[in-house]
């Protein structure tokens, strides 16, 4: 999978989750969908998380967990039970990984992991998941990749 978008708004980012979703129903058989979130500060990881929640039918208001580093919620039908939300700016250390149980959650089918700051914990980050650009271009529009290295 390898996609790349502009989009003026960011409600916008709901083309872009449902295009993951597609693909994840064609090419996965119910394993974690990992999601990579890339960007500077305010370029929409939380936004796009946000617009990810809603296509899975969260009701709980979703905020960036940059103090609790994970949040769970739990999703209404669908293919997922739940999806985890998870900040790693805060992480300054691999160790600190351990006690998150993050590599755990990672291996949990019917999970959707959204995870901001991915290289902070590259170490972790399975080679499965799907990578997601969002980059800041004139006019507060944003550019935004999407990409997936097959391991199968």
């Amino acid at each position: 999978m390898n996609k790349r978008y502009e989009i003026k708004k960011l409600a916008e980012f709901k083309k872009i989750v449902s295009d993951v979703f597609d693909w994840y129903e064609d090419n996965c058989n119910g394993e974690a969908l990992v999601l990579a979130l890339q960007g500077d500060l305010g370029a929409g990881k939380t936004a796009f998380t946000q617009e990810l929640g809603k296509f899975l039918n969260i009701e709980e208001t979703i905020n960036s967990p940059t103090f609790t580093i994970v949040k769970k919620y739990p999703t209404k039908g669908g293919l997922f039970d739940e999806m985890v939300h998870i900040d790693a700016y805060r992480i300054e250390d691999g160790s600190e990984v351990k006690p998150l149980k993050i590599e755990e959650m990672l291996l949990k089918s019917n999970t959707v992991l959204c995870i901001e700051w991915p290289e902070l914990i590259e170490s972790i980050i399975p080679p499965s998941a799907v990578r997601i650009k969002i980059k800041i271009t004139k006019n507060n529009t944003r550019e935004v990749s999407v990409s997936q290295n097959s391991v199968k």
